[in-house]
């Protein structure tokens, strides 16, 4: 019989021969006819290999889920997932072990792993912003102290304590102490970006900083990965080197004159707001193999073509984007776990029993993550930097993660370490990430600087003085209403200054974007921007002086995009932030939510249901008929100063409709009593004002005043504010507590601005600022701009 149709399960015979270890085992089909013809599918190839990948996304999954109250990262789950399905806990039960042996399945799966880490880091290379390299002294010098002391602390102890050390590895020491100095010294960008990403700290002062930093060490990084390659290749050949260097500049040549000038044509040629051809797209996800095959060929790892590459494709829309949404989910959660598994199936717990040689190398390894902490310490406190967020810093360039996994695999490949020193590697990773990452999420929970103890609310400004306004778009048909909203809230006497913020989703790259337009010009690629700032400028060149604009656009997460504009709320001093309402889009909701739990001043959720097109100013109405629907509370009265301001000009014409319960029912007697103030005090500011209407309506529940609100709504209005809900008076909703669809809004907010209310006019539902604890506000000292 031919032995490649024959399907054998005897145990593979292991053979030394000239000092290396190889395993003779049949050969067999790599598929299957199924159990139904006796076959048993854990002895053939691809079966298996789908039996490990399906076990090991399994039990990463699960312990994701049981890790997640104790804020670990993923990587962490994965690594744990690898450790459990091999020698150190499955692997003990020998069945288990005969099926997912390395021996067996060695060739596919470190194959696969090798794939899985060029895609990984083509795509993280992709989103790379390499400006932040150019970053100021700060991080430079953050940097640079946070790779030199490590690397001298490591050399250090290595050359006192070397001659402890297992005999293979001790033999090379430059070699294998350089190269332990290195990865024990950077903060590899793909590592940092994820986990930061997770803990919602990209946008944070901290998060930009420690990007910057590790991009920075990054570039030695490179270096030092070349160089160390060079000199293992004079090693092995006194001409490797030379061939290795002329291999490297082929490759960087091959990038630079062919790709990055390709995917530069590919961009200029896609048409704004278009999407990149399939093919290029194709074109490039295959290059990545290519340049993999090449390097390898070359004598260089195959994981250094693929990450030139990415570097060379700029980041954002539309290439980069298109590269990472098309690619990003397959790499991160089908073939990464490949490399969790390799890893897995390569460290043995049990294998740490000759101490004697394990207890210095592990002295080294911590001596030198204690060094990597003070050497990014120091130079933040230096540099003024609080301690608290110094020692956030420190813990964040001390993460480890997918590069440092690689980098052992490729010393285990090497033969630079030995099984024990692999899993001391792997556990002390392990450890390092599992330990920093709560402690940074603990830290930097408590520093958010948007929660303030002052009052910056509309009923709490200055009379006939300038206040200052967010106003927030998501696309170029957000701009006409929101511009149309702030001419009714500006005259001569009540100026306005508005920060106009373009938010735009983070897509196709991983550094978050803050541009101001006074300071800055903005990409080509970010293009819809200029519209919006144009828009935004015409508005301020036709408002007679009484309108100031500056303008900025916030490239970000949606799920941390909260955090720019409660930031720039905060340095701007505002007393309003207005961000547009979209009823279809679930994240923006969820953003408009902790917008509204965490902003410095009070919050307008503006749902437009005007149609305008973005023109110039003149075109938008010249007069204004707005509605304020006032049934208490601190939201009503916030939305009462606001209109307040507003009847000071002359084109708005304004009606104020206050609700009460029959039979004078008051849940807050204190509540009242502020309502009244407020009240008679407008009142008597517009007693002569005839565009000023007053009226009051008594309703006995709430689907009277529902009632109520649909008799009001003949037509004649173009604006309704409402307050939201805080301090209403729950007489006036009873019976409405289930009928609200969209929390955010407000039970009143939310019906005025439904399909059923059959009303065209647009909506404000204002929410005055939340004033914080004492508890909280002592917590947060120190944090707030002044």
């Amino acid at each position: 019989m031919d032995m490649s149709e024959s399907v054998s399960t005897t145990p593979p015979t292991d053979m030394v021969i000239n000092g290396r270890r190889f395993v003779c085992q049949p050969k067999g089909n790599s598929f299957h006819d199924g159990i139904f013809y006796g076959d048993n599918p854990l002895a053939f190839a691809y079966p298996r290999l789908l039996c490990e990948l399906s076990l090991i996304i399994i039990i990463t999954r699960t312990i994701q889920l049981v890790l997640k109250p104790l804020k670990q990262p993923r990587v962490v789950s994965e690594i744990i997932g690898g450790i459990i399905i091999g020698p150190s806990i499955l692997g003990r039960n020998k069945a288990f072990a005969r099926m997912v042996s390395p021996e067996k399945g060695a060739p596919i799966l470190e194959t696969m792993m090798v794939i899985a880490m060029m895609y990984f880091l083509f795509i993280t290379a992709v989103k790379m912003d390499t400006s932040m390299i150019r970053a100021g002294k700060k991080a430079s010098v953050i940097a640079v102290y946070g790779v030199f002391l490590p690397c001298v602390t490591i050399v250090a102890a290595g050359l006192l304590l070397w001659h402890t050390l297992e005999k293979n590895y001790a033999s090379k020491k430059s070699t294998n102490l350089g190269a332990l100095a290195m990865s024990v010294s950077l903060t590899a960008f793909p590592v940092l970006h994820p986990i930061l990403s997770e803990l919602k700290l990209l946008n944070s002062d901290l998060g930009r900083l420690a990007m910057s930093t590790s991009m920075i060490g990054d570039v030695v990084g490179y270096n030092a990965i070349v160089i160390f390659e060079a000199i293992r290749q004079d090693n092995v050949k006194s001409i490797g080197t030379l061939w290795y260097l002329l291999s490297v500049f082929g490759l960087i040549a091959l990038i630079g004159c062919v790709l990055r000038p390709a995917a530069l044509w590919i961009i200029r040629h896609t048409p704004e707001g278009k999407q990149v051809d399939e093919f290029y797209i194709h074109c490039f996800l295959m290059s990545v193999m290519v340049l993999g095959f090449l390097g390898d060929m070359a004598g260089t790892t195959a994981i250094y073509g693929p990450l030139m590459l990415g570097l060379a494709i700029p980041d954002g829309p539309p290439l980069g984007s298109a590269l990472v949404n098309r690619s990003e989910t397959i790499i991160m959660d089908i073939l990464m776990p490949f490399m969790y598994a390799h890893i897995g199936l390569n460290t043995d717990i049990f294998s740490l029993t000759d101490w004697s040689t394990l207890r210095p190398f592990l002295l080294i390894i911590i001596l030198g993550y204690f060094a990597k902490f003070l050497g990014t310490l120091l130079p933040s406190l230096y540099f003024e930097t609080p301690l608290r967020d110094a020692v956030s810093l420190g813990l964040a360039m001390s993460l480890r993660g997918q590069a440092e996994l690689s980098t052992f695999r490729h010393w285990r490949h090497l033969k630079m370490v030995n099984t024990q020193y692999f899993t001391m590697l792997v556990l002390t990773t392990l450890f390092v990430t599992a330990t920093a990452t709560p402690l940074l999420k603990t830290l930097q929970k408590s520093a958010q600087p948007s929660i303030i103890s002052k009052r910056r609310t509309m009923q709490h400004c200055t009379p006939y003085t300038e206040v200052h306004i967010v106003a927030c778009v998501h696309t170029e048909g957000d701009v006409p209403a929101i511009i149309n909203l702030l001419q009714a809230s500006h005259s001569k006497e009540n100026p306005i200054s508005v920060w106009a913020l373009h938010l735009v989703e983070l897509v196709g790259r991983a550094a978050p974007m803050f541009i101001a337009h006074d300071k800055r010009k903005i990409s080509s690629r970010y293009a819809r921007s200029n519209a919006i700032v144009n828009a935004f400028k015409i508005y301020e060149q036709t408002s007679d002086d009484h309108v100031k604009i500056h303008s900025f656009t916030a490239v970000s997460p949606y799920e941390t995009m909260y955090q720019d504009i409660c930031r720039l709320a905060l340095e701007a001093r505002a007393s309003l932030l207005i961000v547009p309402f979209d009823k279809s889009n679930q994240v923006i909701k969820i953003m408009n939510s902790r917008i509204m739990t965490r902003a410095p001043c009070s919050v307008g959720i503006f749902v437009d249901r005007g149609h305008y097109n973005l023109v110039s100013s003149s075109a938008l109405p010249t007069s204004h008929r707005i509605a304020i629907l006032f049934l208490g509370g601190a939201d009503c009265r916030e939305a009462l100063a606001y209109a307040s301001r507003m009847a000071g000009k002359l084109t708005v014409n304004l009606s104020v409709i206050r609700f009460f319960s029959a039979n004078n029912k008051v849940d807050n007697d204190r509540e009242r009593q502020l309502d009244d103030e407020l009240v008679a005090e407008f009142k008597v500011k517009n007693l002569r004002n005839s565009r000023v209407g007053y009226r009051e309506w008594v309703v006995k529940e709430g689907s009277e005043t529902l009632r109520a609100i649909r008799t009001i709504n003949d037509g004649t209005y173009d604006l309704w504010i409402v307050g939201k809900q805080q301090g209403i008076n729950p007489a006036l909703i009873e019976g409405l507590e289930d009928s609200s669809e969209n929390f955010e809004l407000g039970i009143i907010g939310d019906f005025v601005s439904s399909p059923d209310f059959q009303g065209t006019a647009s909506v404000l539902i204002v929410q005055q600022q939340v004033i914080r604890s004492t508890w909280t506000t002592s917590l947060l000292k120190g944090f707030e701009i002044p």
